[in-house]
């Protein structure tokens, strides 16, 4: 029901998916499942650059899952999560008790039924840097959306089209320079064509 469940790994990534859930399946009004989920045992796992539309359960969930072995049972610490947007779960952006060494940046959690950021490590054992929620436990982790568009939040949208179209240009000029200097393909070089 989770789009990717990771246990017992080291060294994984997660990158560029767009994942909803089909919430009107009747397995999960019983059981929420969350669209990303890192669970025990895990170390140095980056979730970048996911796009998660909805899910019954949280959006990004780090923890350590209820009945995963005994309670000596390491929890997931060193994960990355950045440049995720993330709407319509539970808690979006979800780091559970115990887990540490977590580096959250850049992401974009809003409009989640419950909270859009959550960190319940005590004392705040991750670290949340430039992140945007409307809702967030502690406060701190993650600041309001400043502009009206929520998918650019932080950002003028003027400055941002003006950005990408500088980028664009300079891509193309490049491409252009590039094909000047190509030789032909069509054209043959064998010496019986002269």
């Amino acid at each position: 029901m989770s789009f990717a469940t990771i246990f017992n790994s080291t060294r994984v990534r997660v990158r560029s998916n767009w994942v909803q859930a089909r919430v009107d399946d009747p397995p999960f009004t019983d059981e929420p499942a969350s669209a990303i989920f890192i669970g025990a045992r895990n170390n140095d796992i980056v979730v970048e650059k996911n796009k998660v539309v909805s899910a019954s359960g949280n959006g990004i969930d780090i923890t350590i899952t209820n009945g995963q072995g005994d309670p000596g049972t390491p929890p997931p610490a060193n994960v990355v999560v950045r440049k995720n947007k993330v709407r319509n779960t539970h808690f979006g952006i979800h780091f559970a008790l115990h887990t540490t060494g977590g580096t959250v940046t850049g992401n974009t959690a809003l409009d989640n039924r419950a909270v859009d950021c959550k960190d319940e490590s005590i004392p705040l054992a991750n670290t949340w840097t430039d992140n945007v929620g409307r809702t967030a436990a502690p406060r701190i982790i993650c600041t309001a959306p400043t502009t009206l568009d929520n998918n650019r939040a932080g950002h003028d949208g003027k400055a941002h089209d003006k950005q990408k179209f500088k980028k664009h240009s300079k891509h193309h000029k490049k491409w252009k320079k590039q094909k000047k200097h190509r030789p032909d393909p069509c054209a043959c070089t064998l010496p019986w064509r002269f």
